[in-house]
């Protein structure tokens, strides 16, 4: 199977597990079987825009997270790396971290 497979895959096992889920419960809420979401997360199948939509939505992550290292993207590294720690937090985690950014923001305005 291709890179952007293998790669997407990939990204997907890693958000998944630091989300604690198992690739049963991931299936469950994407509605396929746990063997489909296997095949995802080895790279020896590409989910369809619905499905990667369900993923998305079941690990609270963004496409483009999911997809940056097969994305041209005009960002810079600062800026890959940032949103990689970022999307990397608990969904708790996250909301502070938002928080610390606009606090931050307000003292450099």
């Amino acid at each position: 199977m291709d890179t952007l497979a293998r790669t997407l895959g990939a990204r997907i096992r890693t958000v998944r597990k630091k989300r604690g889920i198992t690739s049963n419960h991931l299936a469950d809420l994407c509605e396929v079987g746990a063997v489909h979401i296997r095949k995802i997360e080895s790279g020896k199948k590409l989910p369809s825009i619905p499905r990667l939509i369900m993923i998305c939505n079941a690990l609270e992550t963004s496409p483009q997270y999911l997809l940056q290292d097969s994305l041209d993207f005009s960002g810079s590294d600062a800026q890959l790396r940032l949103l990689d720690k970022i999307q990397a937090l608990p969904p708790s985690q996250m909301e502070l971290a938002e928080s610390l950014i606009d606090t931050m923001l307000m003292q450099l305005a």
